[in-house]
């Protein structure tokens, strides 16, 4: 096994994410904005962390209203939400104080703990087929090393062997075939029904290269996206293939996909990422996105600020992420924000549904 180079591609504060309903309870007032609507048009669902009134908590914004779930730990993460009707899901993992990490999924805001805390286990994607839960995730296991492994109604199957080193990211189901996205040792690799394929361009045969992971996957129709990101030891760059063929970000700064199955939606042949670029004079992160490899910034630079995640209705494009370290939603570009403490925020997840 190769030694692991470890790389971290895009700022991914520690999250706590509940499950979105939009019933429920709510303490804080909505934050609006008096400039545009940025729910006129669809109801936003946006996944993140918040203050929890138990410490560092999961949140979900809806119509920018927080919502919270695991009040029960001090710690939470959701990294990934999927809605089916009128069903809401969040997968992620729940922590005690000082305890081990528990992958977990939320439907509706009901609890569901896919490992029993014994070990370290963490759940990073979700999708939804009919009457069938599948998540995403990793599981340390007794040697120390976390293996990439998926959930089907709570029965774990395990994608690698317990001397490698990967993780999965991201999940999604087309008929009978599961695809996992994610990375074995320094390879960028997606799982179909368990058997794994490298994605090129690859770091194990390719000397110039580091590092590379696949985070996010969509199907449409016969096609299988994939998106991540592709480091040199001078580079941090951004990278989607369509079908294994590669296509990649390079401009000469900076740039990077956000490490959640969110950073990228599909509509039809239109691809967005979502992720940053740095500015080159004041270094500082600038939000920024991809449709169809065109480059779109949303900051100017002047302040750190990264899209963490993307989706789309109609020609509506919807970012959730961070601004000057507070979550921040932003529709077409103008920006809301949705915390309003100095406690710290970060989103994973965008949903809309139209109204």
């Amino acid at each position: 096994m190769n030694a692991v180079r470890s790389l971290y591609f895009a700022a991914i504060p520690l999250v706590i994410f509940c499950s979105c309903s939009k019933k429920g309870s709510v303490n804080p007032a909505k934050i609006t904005d008096t400039t545009f609507k940025p729910y006129n048009t669809a109801d936003v669902y946006v996944v993140g962390s918040g203050p929890a009134p138990t410490g560092l908590g999961a949140t979900c914004w809806v119509d920018g209203i927080p919502q919270y779930l695991g009040d029960n730990t001090p710690q939470s993460i959701a990294n990934a939400i999927v809605i089916q009707g009128k069903d809401v899901y969040e997968a992620g993992w729940t922590n005690a104080l000082y305890g081990a990490d528990i992958a977990t999924y939320w439907k509706n805001g009901v609890e569901t703990q896919l490992t029993s805390g014994t070990v370290v286990s963490q759940a990073n994607g979700i999708a939804v087929s009919g009457n069938d839960i599948y998540v995403a995730g990793v599981v340390y296991n007794t040697n120390g090393l976390h293996q990439a492994v998926y959930w089907k109604n709570g029965v774990m199957t395990t994608l690698t062997d317990a001397n490698t080193v990967a993780k999965a990211f991201a999940i999604a189901v087309s008929g009978q075939d599961v695809y996992v996205a994610g990375y074995i040792d320094n390879s960028a690799v997606y799982w179909k029904n368990g058997v794994s394929y490298t994605l090129n361009p690859d770091p194990s045969t390719d000397p110039a290269l580091y590092s590379a992971i696949a985070n996010s996957i969509s199907i449409v129709g016969n096609d299988l996206y994939f998106a991540g990101s592709i480091a040199t030891y001078s580079t941090i760059g951004i990278v989607s293939w369509k079908n294994g063929v590669a296509t990649q970000y390079h401009d000469g700064t900076i740039c990077s996909i956000s490490q959640t199955a969110g950073a990228m939606f599909t509509n039809g042949q239109d691809v967005y990422l979502a992720g940053y670029t740095k500015d080159p004079k004041t270094l500082k992160a600038i939000a920024t996105y991809w449709k169809n490899g065109v480059e779109k910034k949303i900051t100017d630079g002047t302040t750190n600020a990264e899209a963490d995640a993307i989706t789309a209705n109609g020609s509506d494009v919807y970012i959730s992420g961070l601004l000057n370290g507070n979550a921040t939603l932003w529709k077409n570009g103008s920006p809301v924000q949705l915390n309003n403490t100095s406690s710290p925020t970060a989103t994973t997840g965008i949903i809309v549904v139209p109204k």
